[in-house]
């Protein structure tokens, strides 16, 4: 999302690919309820072997919990760039003078967050629940402190970090006085949507104290790791470096199945533990819950990075556009699920089966395809993003339209 805001020509067009399929994977999650969370918002009835229980196992193993780490890393990666460009070893991002008196890189960082913070916190306000823009911005305040810290630096407190994410939530599991209800997904009406017992989606950030923060701290770790990623500069071109990143993603991908499997096993309840193993659940489920997704998450990465062509190339093209309005779209895409899927306004009444929410999920995604591949023949950026540029740079009169840049 801090990727798109940036000048059209400075995008790595990669990166443009990896945040459309991100929105592609934050669509789908939010289509079945699952909102990317390693905690799922709702609950199946699964000893009354529910027909969807095959779709929901897949999407919680693989995509629930990954993709919203990986958008962590993406905002690590497209701040730290921004943050290089922005006035601390060089001119703006448009070239000498963009930056205007009294702007530099600190400032304007802070003035990109504090945007992506309120955007964030309408879209909280809007869903009833704590937006994923709303969290990386708030944790995005932090980068500005890593961005001037060495690799070595960087590595030692995402090692702290990893190791905070597991030993906190682990203790605080095992006092009672810290488990909180999972709350239910909503459903219904405008009616329901307006009832305070929405606000319940509100203890998402509560409950997550009793898990140690751990979605925040898993957020903050990939963050780190984007911002790690663009100071080394890696591309994976060199084909020792290539063979070293295919062997780990090879050590990885079992790992990683088998720990995100056992978290979805455990949450859905579809095996019967012994006795002695009942009483360390809850620790068990935040450790392979905390553990899981960062792994996947890491195989994805790799997965991505050795196979994505540096310029796109036909569907591919399709899903960079999406990405180049990447804010544009994910707010579209945040409003427009809930409208037609939840009974917000004008949504379709009644319960929505697995088919008619997947042609719901594709219609949304190619409406965006096709609103970006338009939008972009006229103009360089999408609106969003190109509001953004204004608040930032404080540069109201330049033109977003690609005739008058060509001029």
């Amino acid at each position: 999302m801090v990727h798109a805001i940036s000048r059209p020509a400075g995008r790595i067009t990669t990166l443009d690919v990896l945040q459309g399929v991100v929105l592609l994977a934050l669509l789908i999650a939010q289509g079945y309820g699952h909102f990317a969370s390693p905690y799922p918002g709702h609950s199946l009835r699964l000893d009354e072997h529910h027909p969807d229980l095959p779709v929901h196992f897949i999407l919680q193993l693989l995509v629930s919990g990954q993709f919203d780490r990986l958008g962590s890393f993406l905002f690590g990666l497209g701040f730290y760039q921004c943050w290089q460009h922005a006035g601390l070893d060089g001119p703006g991002l448009d070239g000498p003078g963009l930056d205007g008196p009294g702007l530099d890189g600190p400032r304007i960082a802070q003035r990109l967050l504090l945007l992506l913070l309120v955007i964030g916190l309408c879209l909280s306000l809007l869903i009833r629940s704590a937006d994923l823009l709303f969290q990386y911005a708030l944790l995005g305040f932090t980068l500005p402190y890593f961005c001037r810290h060495s690799v070595s630096s960087l590595l030692g407190w995402m090692v702290g970090l990893a190791g905070l994410g597991i030993l906190v939530p682990s203790l605080l599991s095992l006092l009672p006085a810290f488990h909180l209800p999972m709350t239910s997904f909503r459903t219904g009406s405008v009616g329901e949507f307006l009832n305070w017992q929405c606000l319940r989606e509100w203890l998402v950030p509560g409950r997550s104290v009793s898990k140690g923060f751990t979605p925040f701290i898993s957020y903050e770790l990939m963050m780190l790791g984007g911002m790690l990623i663009g100071k080394l500069g890696i591309l994976p071109r060199d084909i020792r470096l290539r063979m070293h990143l295919s062997l780990l993603q090879l050590l990885l991908l079992p790992v990683a199945f088998i720990v995100k499997g056992a978290w979805v096993v455990l949450a859905f309840g579809l095996v019967v533990l012994p006795e002695w193993v009942v009483a360390y659940q809850p620790v068990l489920l935040i450790l392979s819950g905390f553990v899981g997704p960062l792994l996947l998450t890491g195989v994805y990465l790799l997965d991505m990075g050795l196979n994505t062509r540096l310029i796109p190339w036909g569907k591919a093209s399709w899903l960079g556009q999406v990405g180049q309005m990447g804010l544009t779209n994910y707010v579209l895409q945040l409003v427009l699920c809930p409208l037609l899927l939840y009974g917000y306004g004008v949504a379709v009444s009644g319960p929505i089966p697995l088919w008619g929410r997947a042609g719901i999920v594709v219609g949304i995604y190619t409406f965006l395809i096709g609103f970006s591949r338009v939008w972009r023949k006229h103009y360089r950026q999408g609106p969003i993003e190109w509001v953004c540029r204004q608040w930032i740079y404080n540069k109201w009169g330049q033109s977003n339209s690609v005739t008058m840049a060509k001029r």
